[in-house]
């Protein structure tokens, strides 16, 4: 599985890029933004505390990556443009990327950046 995430990743033409891209990035700031929100309301009804909250919204906060199988499956079957499933991969890298950053940054992970975060 991972093979074909990286074998999808690495056929990503980023010279193809065109305003679609910029608003890919744009959208994927916003849906980490809103699933964030939406996850955080949740395990508020849930009655989470709200360190656990906080956190859990954060992790989950991220699109699936299996938005890039469902993306190349519709390309390769020609229900998709080429230039939708490049707007769909580059919203999914961004919320990775910006997941990411979010949680090595706040949260506890053996890649923490802050030394007093970093645990197995």
């Amino acid at each position: 599985m991972i093979l074909f995430f990286f074998a999808i990743g690495a056929r990503i033409d980023i010279t193809q890029a065109n305003i679609y891209s910029l608003l890919g990035v744009l959208l994927g700031a916003i849906l980490i933004a809103v699933k964030y929100g939406g996850f955080a309301l949740a395990l508020k009804w849930a009655q989470e505390k709200p360190t656990v909250r906080h956190e859990l919204s954060a992790r989950l906060s991220q699109a699936s990556e299996f938005s890039f199988l469902v993306a190349y499956a519709a390309m390769q079957a020609q229900l998709l443009s080429q230039q939708a499933a490049l707007f769909i991969q580059i919203t999914t890298i961004t919320t990775f990327i910006l997941s990411t950053y979010w949680v090595v940054k706040r949260f506890p992970t053996p890649i923490a950046m802050e030394k007093n975060l970093r645990q197995d």
